[in-house]
């Protein structure tokens, strides 16, 4: 369980927060013996367990459940139990409890009256109610601090109207810090202001610069509380004082070598620091020089490109001169073999007339003319020679 500012968890936080809630429980625990109790928003149930040490019964209520786990993981008694609900509908009947114990749970409520009412209902007629709750004026005003899980805070004024109505009697204690913790009406420890007035002394603002307020109620007459007062093992000041300087002794041992530690790395860092910022000039002058080839190279290759580009051009003009010439080429290879075949069948025919010729001359009509001297003689055929086109 973790300590949020919430509720206080033995262990997890600050001594003297833990006191001021101890001193309370153990105020209370003098007029628990024998009796049934209820501790409201009990939290983390360790209070509850003082008051279980000498009451009949000791019931710890809150409204949240990790707290409730906690407490009954951690205390466990016969007479001791934790129960869940909310405060302001207690789980108890009309006049069932001697004595209920309300520490620091008033602030966060925003039904003060009702949260009073409620508990003056539980308890008997002759029942004591024990609550504390921060002053205002102290707690917020003069320390300027706000607690974000306070709804609702009184000073002595105001808690002093709150409890009135419900209970006919009733005292408000003040709780400070001392040497040890105190709780008590003495005017020194609640830090009264004394005034003059016709010979007259007054007390203004009772209570004006205690921390906390520490009310006991009851519906019937009560004996006046003597003064408590709760001195927890820090309280022996001169031996908190000699274990402090102690302390300081071995932490300043710790500081010093730690300082001397420091001043060495700080050194070597420094030594390392001048060793990379060198290095980094001539990673620098590396890095020119590199981008001054890489610009030559993007020149060059830009060159290329252009070149590559002006012969992509040429080659698109000689492609069109490699297609004119195809194309004249196809034209003469068509006309070449047309004349090759005109020179064939002009062959043919030479061949048919050659044939026709020598039939004519071997007849016996053409022999009987010539020699009689009537058939010409032919002239000799003259057969051009074969020809390619140029």
């Amino acid at each position: 369980m973790e300590f949020t500012g919430e509720r206080v968890i033995p262990g997890k936080c600050n001594a003297d927060l833990l006191n001021e809630h101890l001193a309370r429980y153990y105020f209370a625990r003098r007029y628990a013996q024998g009796k049934k109790v209820l501790d409201v928003a009990c939290g983390a149930g360790y209070g509850t367990a003082i008051l279980a040490g000498g009451a009949k019964f000791a019931a710890g209520l809150d409204i949240d459940q990790e707290s409730l786990l906690y407490a009954r993981e951690q205390y466990r008694s016969a007479n001791l139990c934790f129960l869940r609900s909310d405060c302001l509908k207690l789980p108890f009947s009309d006049g069932e409890l001697d004595l209920v114990v309300a520490f620091e749970i008033l602030e966060h409520l925003k039904d003060g009256e009702g949260f009073i009412e409620e508990l003056r209902r539980v308890l008997r007629p002759d029942g004591l109610l024990i609550l504390s709750t921060p002053n205002r004026l102290y707690y917020t005003k003069d320390r300027g601090e706000v607690n974000p899980f306070h709804l609702r805070e009184y000073s002595f004024s105001e808690l002093n109207s709150l409890l009135k109505p419900y209970f006919p009697n009733y005292s408000i204690l003040f709780e400070n810090h001392a040497d040890g913790l105190v709780i008590g009406h003495d005017a020194a420890l609640a830090g009264s202001i004394e005034v003059e007035t016709e010979g007259r002394k007054l007390i203004k603002d009772p209570g004006r610069d205690a921390y906390f307020f520490v009310a006991l109620c009851s519906q019937q007459s009560m004996e006046e509380s003597l003064t408590f007062l709760y001195l927890p093992s820090t309280g022996n000041v001169l031996r908190e004082r000699e274990k402090h300087i102690r302390l300081l002794e071995e932490d300043l041992k710790t500081t010093a070598l730690e300082a001397f530690v420091k001043d060495k790395v700080i050194r070597e860092l420094q030594s390392e620091l001048e060793e990379m910022v060198r290095w980094g000039k001539v990673l620098d002058e590396q890095v020119n020089q590199k981008s001054a080839y890489i610009l030559q190279l993007q020149a060059d290759y830009d060159q290329k490109i252009q070149w590559a580009l002006s012969l992509e051009k040429d080659l698109e003009k000689a492609r069109a001169v490699l297609q004119q010439v195809q194309k004249e080429l196809d034209e003469r290879t068509a006309w070449a073999l047309q004349l090759a075949q005109e020179n064939n069948h002009l062959a043919q025919e030479n061949d048919h007339l050659h044939k026709e010729m020598r039939r004519i001359c071997t007849s016996n009509w053409y022999r009987a003319g010539k020699k009689l001297g009537l058939a010409p003689l032919p002239e000799p055929v003259k057969v051009p020679p074969e020809s390619g086109h140029s």
